[in-house]
């Protein structure tokens, strides 16, 4: 397993828990503030690794892949799917925002 199969794997486990939260009603928790910023900070880890690799910021697979298990586990707790992939895309969006921004700023240094 790579370093970044390891934090997408991070990444995932957090996708769950905001699933989660928001099935129980805690959008707005202290809780729920904790994971996104976690996740986020993922999503920086994730972003330095895929410019040191010369990776893309998109990964349209893993998007993918990403909305499909949040909609399994939606629907294994009785969540509604459609709910779940919609705050996921979200995070997915901020997440290409937060990568693309890295990316930009490190070609900016070079």
């Amino acid at each position: 397993m790579t370093d970044l199969d390891d934090l997408r794997n991070h990444v995932d486990s957090a996708n769950i828990g905001i699933i989660y939260l928001l099935a129980q009603g805690k959008q707005d928790s202290q809780e729920m503030r904790d994971i996104i910023q976690r996740r986020r900070g993922l999503v920086r880890q994730i972003g330095k690794y895929k410019v040191e690799h010369n990776l893309p910021i998109r990964d349209s697979p893993r998007q993918e892949q990403q909305k499909k298990s949040v909609r399994r586990y939606a629907r294994s707790i009785c969540f509604d799917p459609d709910k779940a992939e919609a705050y996921i895309n979200g995070e997915v969006e901020e997440s290409v925002a937060i990568q693309e921004s890295l990316g930009q700023d490190v070609r900016a240094r070079s």
